[in-house]
């Protein structure tokens, strides 16, 4: 597999990842609409409620107090399980390292179990020098923060 090949599959897995995502934020968007549509609708249905059964008031106000919280915590799961997907593409995005850093630990412990020969060690050699060149610009970054 030639590397404009691995780069395209790269960028292709990236790429429905992301459409993924952002499938999934447009239904939340749609799930908050509807739990704020819930909010609304909810609290008149008991207070028509209310006026037309003879029952005591305080059972009303007890179911329509339990319904606001159910709704909130639905609405705050929604919103905390889209922002834990924006958190997660940006990471997936935005960290071009990780995926050298997984290909120097997968070949170590794959080099572990089988006879290693030096032809087999160009492939990772590449790895190693981006990731210690990601390693050097770190450093850089913190001694000039230092000055």
């Amino acid at each position: 597999m030639s590397k404009s090949s691995k780069q395209a599959v790269l960028n292709n897995s990236v790429e429905m990842i992301r459409e993924y995502y952002e499938k999934e934020h447009k239904h939340n968007k749609d799930r908050i609409k509807y739990g704020i549509i819930a909010m609304l609708i909810i609290p008149i249905v008991f207070l028509i409620l209310l006026f037309v059964v003879n029952s005591s008031k305080v059972i009303f106000l007890v179911m329509w107090i339990a319904s606001l919280f159910i709704i909130s915590g639905y609405l705050i799961a929604i919103e905390y399980k889209d922002y834990n997907m924006s958190e997660n593409l940006k990471d997936i995005i935005g960290n071009e390292n990780l995926f050298f850093l997984i290909m120097v630990v997968v070949a170590y412990f794959v080099f572990l179990l089988i006879e290693i020969q030096p032809r087999y060690l160009y492939l990772i050699h590449p790895s190693i020098f981006i990731l210690s060149a990601y390693g050097i610009e770190e450093v850089m970054k913190k001694i000039k923060l230092k000055k």
